[in-house]
């Protein structure tokens, strides 16, 4: 081979390596990062004694980023004045007023999950810095748990303070901010470290707005019944309830649909209506008068632009004036409405004749059964008997009719069987349901015994449903156990509730924390009950507490 080829054949094996060489590959991120910043030194050290400066700094082993500091850091005692709270690099800067601090008092700073690493934003959670301004640190514990007073589950989300009870306040919490803070976890568990021995007041309360002040009405709160003499390291339970409003006020008043309003009361009362048309012509017509509630539904006709109607609130002796805003008329606006039935899924409720529902001032006069029809494959002799019904209020009308156990039925309506007071005429309408039996349901016998000889009221709760509940009473000179006999109950599993009747009247009564008045006591049984359908059951219930 000749020189000169050679020398080409090299520079071009040459220039192919270096082609190869110079391509570009992707780059590999390798692992995410999950691990929190980790915390490598504090100036000055975390429990100094005597601290007298304006703050704090915590190195950490990364860039870190501080968040949501308003709501994850918390500081026991409060102080006056919200510390300035910074991230530089990687270090985590607490600023504060020197002169806030109190003499001889243990600080705990607690971080939540405030201080997070700057790329993935991983939270370091559970950092707490302690100092104290006098000679040595505060080293009791308080543990507790907090329950809804009505449910009995435990209550999670709740605040609670401690306040110094020195000044022998009555007014607490509504105007003073607690001086140690903690909050309840998911299973209403609460802690405060580093507490002093002292006598404190406890409260415990929603705290929605965060003023970690008690707003009533708006807020759940609880209280201790007697003052916390706090030596050693100790355990509480609490519970929270809803206040019953101290006054009597309209919430506020609408209209559902044309020709119905309704005036909603923050608590229940009897109230009385009249119409206040400077015409002499607007008319107006309450449902269920003189029985006590928190809504007040009311039917009206003839107004022209607004319904005014004057309150008398009979519980409380006061008279309100009232002008709602009736609808617009409009031209296009559908002239027919259709009636709904008493169904719960679907099913008519045993021992229960069906009603048709009207949100209407009906015209009670105008009835033409011939339009309403009622059939049954089962039941075929339903067909040929003629509807009776009866008018039990002016937007409710029962039918009088026997039906058979475990039937299915279609009720239909043809239109204009009905019209209201303004002329309107119902649509055609539809119903298909069923029938219930005896045999839907089960029995269950409570066998009871009670660690206290008063009233009661013993409920069957499923989640949120009462499904049946009875009256007892323990007499003095009878013995402490019974037995309940609970009849068509709807098969399922349920809590067993014993709601402490002390007063006598039938109701739960909830607490006034202003007053140190608890609400009534109420005992939840651990053990579901359950009934299943045509069978009978027994169950025994032991009240210890």
């Amino acid at each position: 081979m000749k020189p000169g080829i050679s020398s080409l054949l090299f520079f071009a094996l040459i220039i192919l390596l270096l082609a190869g060489c110079a391509q570009i590959g992707q780059l590999s991120g390798g692992k995410r990062d999950t691990e929190p910043p980790k915390v490598i030194m504090c100036e000055p050290a975390p429990k100094i004694t005597r601290f007298s400066g304006s703050g704090f700094d915590i190195i950490l082993d990364e860039y870190v980023q501080v968040k949501d500091v308003a709501n994850q850091l918390r500081i026991s005692p409060l102080l006056k004045n919200t510390p300035e709270v910074t991230a530089d690099g990687k270090t985590v800067k607490v600023r504060f007023k020197p002169e806030d601090l109190k003499p001889n008092t243990t600080y705990k700073f607690s971080f939540g999950s405030a201080i997070a690493d700057m790329h993935e934003g991983n939270p370091m959670k559970g950092f707490d810095y302690v100092l104290t301004t006098g000679t040595q640190l505060d080293t009791l514990k308080l543990r507790g748990t907090v329950t809804d007073a009505f449910t009995g589950k435990t209550y999670g989300g709740a605040l609670v303070g401690l306040y110094d009870n020195h000044l022998n306040e009555d007014s607490l919490p509504l105007t003073r901010l607690p001086d140690y803070v903690a909050m309840c976890d998911d299973a209403g568990k609460f802690i405060f470290t580093n507490l002093p021995g002292r006598n404190f007041e406890v409260y415990a309360f929603t705290d929605k707005n965060k003023n970690k002040l008690y707003d009533r009405e708006a807020e759940k709160a609880g209280f201790l019944s007697s003052t916390l003499l706090l030596q050693s390291d100790s355990s509480i339970s609490m519970s929270v309830f809803q206040e019953e409003a101290s006054k009597t006020y309209i919430r506020k008043s609408q209209i559902p649909v044309a020709g119905m309003a309704q005036i909603i009361y923050s608590k229940k009362c009897r109230v009385t209506l009249k119409a206040n048309d400077p015409r002499g012509r607007g008319q107006i017509l309450i449902e269920n008068p003189g029985i006590e509630k928190d809504t007040v539904s009311f039917f009206y006709r003839d107004f022209s632009d607004s319904i005014q109607v004057i309150a008398f609130n009979q519980t409380s002796g006061n008279s309100d004036t009232l002008t709602l805003l009736a609808p617009r008329k409009n031209k296009n606006r559908k002239r027919t409405f259709a009636p709904v039935m008493n169904l719960g899924t679907g099913k008519l409720e045993l021992h229960s004749k069906p009603r048709l529902l009207f949100q209407q001032w009906m015209d009670t006069a105008f009835f033409n059964t011939s339009h309403i029809k009622l059939s049954s494959r089962k039941d075929s002799l339903i067909g040929n008997t003629p509807l009776k019904g009866k008018w039990a209020g002016v937007g409710i009308l029962e039918l009088n009719t026997r039906l058979l156990d475990s039937t299915t039925y279609r009720l239909s309506i043809d239109t204009l069987s009905f019209r209201n007071i303004n002329g309107m005429y119902t649509d055609s309408a539809s119903f298909d349901f069923a029938t219930r039996s005896e045999s839907d349901f089960g029995k269950l016998t409570l066998k009871l015994k009670v660690n206290k000889k008063q009233n009661y009221l013993v409920q069957l709760v499923n989640g949120q449903t009462v499904a049946a509940q009875k009256e007892i009473a323990f007499s003095l000179s009878s013995s402490n156990a019974a037995n309940l006999v609970f009849t068509e109950v709807p098969p399922g599993n349920y809590e067993v509730k014993l709601i402490y009747d002390s007063n006598e009247n039938k109701k739960w009564d909830s607490g006034d924390l202003l007053m140190k008045k608890l609400p009534e006591q109420v005992f939840v049984s651990q053990k579901q009950v359950k009934v299943i359908a045509d069978w009978e059951s027994e169950e025994e219930v032991v009240v210890k507490e």
